[in-house]
C-alpha cells in the first residue's frame, strides 16, 4: 500500500510539473501573438489620427482668416467684434429721442389701462425677452450694446447673440449697436446696465421720423464699416506678400556664396581641400607615387 501511494504521489507531481509547463507554453504563445502597441496596426491609425487633428488645430490657429485678423485690429472691449457697423454719436441721439417716445406713449398706454397695456407693449429689456419675441415674429428693431462681457462658452453670452443675430437676419430685422451697456440701461430709465432693446412690432408708432432716421445713418455705418474692413484687409495681404518676397529672397542669398555686403574670403586664405588634386596644385602621377614608396622606406 505505501508503495501504491508512493507511486500515486510521484504521478500527480509528475502530472501538476505538466500542467504548469503547458501553461507557461501556452502563456508564451498568447505573448508572443499578442501584438504590441507599437506594432499594432489600430493603435497606430489611432496615434495618427491623434496627431494629424493636433496639425490640423495648430495650422488652423496659424492660419486665421484675414477677415478675423482685420476684426482683431478695428474691435476692442468697448466694441465688440459681433458690432457690423461703425458707432457714431449722431446714431446715439436718435436712438435716445427714439426710445424717450416709445417709453412715455406706454407709460400714457398704462395709465389709462393697465390691464390691456400688456397686450399693447411697445418693446422689452433683455436677450431672453429678444429670443421670446423673435420666435413669435413681433419684432420691428433691435438695439444692442456694443459691448457686451465676453463669454465664449457653450450657452454663454456669445452664443447667445449669435442666436439673436441668426434669427434677425432670417426674419430682416435691423440690429442697431449704439451707446453701451449703462447708457442705454439709462435711456431705458433703469439704474442696471442693459445689453438689448427690442422694439416690437409697431412700437416705434408716435416716433416714425427717428426711427427712419436711425436705419438711415445705420445703413451709412454700415458701409463706412466696411470699407474700413476692407482697407484692413489688404494691408494685411500686402504684408503677407511683402513677407513672402523677403523669405524667397533669404532662401536664395542663403544658396549663394557672396553676397553684396559680405565679407569677400579669396581662395587663398580657404581651408586646403581634401581632394587629391586641385588646380594650382602640383600633379603627382600614380607611377611616381608608387616608385617613391620603397624609396622612402629604404
Amino acid at each position: 500500500d505505501n508503495s501504491a501511494d508512493k507511486e500515486n504521489t510521484s504521478e500527480s507531481i509528475e502530472h501538476n510539473q505538466d500542467e504548469k509547463e503547458n501553461k507557461g507554453d501556452n502563456l508564451d504563445e498568447t505573448l508572443a501573438t499578442k501584438p504590441s502597441d507599437d506594432k499594432d496596426p489600430s493603435v497606430a491609425d489611432e496615434k495618427d489620427k491623434v496627431t494629424a487633428e493636433e496639425k490640423e488645430k495648430v495650422e488652423e490657429e496659424k492660419e486665421k482668416s484675414l477677415d478675423e485678423k482685420a476684426k482683431e485690429i478695428i474691435h476692442t472691449a468697448k466694441f465688440r467684434n459681433y458690432c457690423d457697423h461703425d458707432l457714431s454719436r449722431d446714431l446715439d441721439t436718435y436712438v435716445g429721442k427714439l426710445m424717450s417716445d416709445i417709453i412715455r406713449f406706454q407709460d400714457k398706454t398704462f395709465a389709462k389701462d393697465p390691464i390691456n397695456a400688456k397686450t399693447k407693449k411697445r418693446y422689452a429689456v433683455g436677450l431672453r425677452e429678444a429670443i421670446k419675441y423673435l420666435k413669435v415674429k413681433k419684432v420691428s428693431c433691435i438695439l444692442m450694446a456694443p459691448d457686451l462681457d465676453r463669454i465664449s462658452s457653450k450657452g454663454g453670452l456669445d452664443s447667445t447673440v449669435d442666436d439673436i443675430k441668426d434669427m434677425c437676419k432670417e426674419q430682416n430685422v435691423p440690429i442697431v449697436f449704439t451707446m453701451s451697456r449703462y447708457k442705454l440701461g439709462r435711456t431705458c430709465l433703469r439704474k442696471t446696465p442693459i445689453s438689448c432693446v427690442t422694439i416690437l412690432n409697431r412700437g416705434f408708432q408716435g416716433s416714425d421720423e427717428n426711427y427712419k432716421l436711425m436705419l438711415e445713418l445705420r445703413d451709412q455705418l454700415k458701409e463706412s464699416y466696411a470699407a474700413r474692413l476692407n482697407i484692413e484687409i489688404q494691408t494685411l495681404q500686402t504684408a503677407q506678400h511683402q513677407n513672402a518676397i523677403k523669405n524667397i529672397q533669404q532662401q536664395q542669398q542663403s544658396q549663394l556664396r557672396y553676397v553684396p555686403g559680405m565679407d569677400f574670403v579669396p581662395s587663398t586664405s580657404r581651408p586646403p581641400s581634401s581632394l587629391k588634386y586641385s588646380p594650382g596644385k602640383e600633379f603627382v602621377p600614380k607611377s611616381q607615387m608608387v616608385q617613391s614608396q620603397p624609396d622612402d622606406e629604404g
